[in-house]
């Protein structure tokens, strides 16, 4: 399958990944079990956590206790990927586009940051224009309730660092690049965007955060260096937490 980037630095449309039945089974189980791994994560993080803490309530966990169960499910989720692409990707990593990055690319990346802030958050406040309604993300009411600095640096850590790192080998090194083999590249980007918003659980953004998952994608493409889309996603959450901490009270 010919490459469908327009750009010579992309990454190559993964022709290793066969289209014989076998393989796009195999494929498909892979991507369903992003689900329960992640779950698995999740809850080995909890157990970990009552067990250590003795009595700790199940009920009335903090909140650190909460964001360490999901960085565990992000510490499962991350490995069972890489594992996956090893095992069905016949190719190199570098192929993939882990690869040392140029400063055309991060350029790329950043810029790439910028439009995905302003893209989301204008899909953000049309949404609610429409519906009527005041809506915040879960994890922007969780950020505003934070008093504890180091808390909030924890918090900052594992929304700008653990997430971006892992979202973006599932939605974009493994699932997009999966379904590039077998559909065309704008139809991969929607399926990786759509699939990277009902993974956060919010029908209210779904559609912004379904185009930042597209724009996420545009990045991967354009500079063929995976370590990018990482970048403009971790650029994006990032900024969403320096605006509630510059001025909490912001609708963001």
């Amino acid at each position: 399958m010919e490459n469908n980037s327009s750009s010579s630095s992309s990454p190559q449309s993964p022709t290793t990944f066969t289209t014989d039945r076998e393989q796009a089974t195999w494929t498909i189980l892979a991507a369903i079990g992003i689900v329960p791994v992640a779950i698995a994560g999740v809850v080995f993080g909890f157990v970990l956590i009552l067990a250590v803490g003795g009595n700790l309530n199940a009920r009335h966990l903090s909140l650190g206790a909460l964001l360490t169960a999901q960085l565990f499910g992000y510490l499962f989720l991350a490995p069972y990927v890489l594992f996956v692409l090893r095992a069905l990707w016949r190719g190199s990593f570098a192929q993939l586009g882990f690869t040392w990055p140029s400063l055309r690319q991060i350029g790329v990346a950043l810029l790439g940051a910028v439009v995905m802030i302003i893209v989301v958050t204008l899909l953000g406040q049309l949404v609610q224009t429409i519906l009527h309604v005041h809506h915040e993300q879960q994890a922007v009411q969780i950020f505003r309730s934070i008093h504890n600095p180091r808390l909030a640096l924890y918090f900052a850590l594992v929304v700008t660092v653990a997430a971006p790192i892992t979202e973006e080998l599932t939605f974009r090194v493994f699932i997009f690049n999966a379904a590039r083999r077998f559909m065309p590249l704008w139809g991969s980007a929607v399926v990786s965007g759509a699939l990277f918003a009902v993974a956060h659980q919010d029908p209210f953004l779904m559609i912004p955060l379904a185009a930042g998952g597209i724009i996420l994608c545009y990045v991967y493409v354009r500079t063929g260096n995976a370590w990018m889309s990482m970048i403009t996603h971790a650029c994006f959450n990032g900024f969403t937490l320096a605006v509630l901490f510059i001025a909490p009270k912001s609708a963001f």
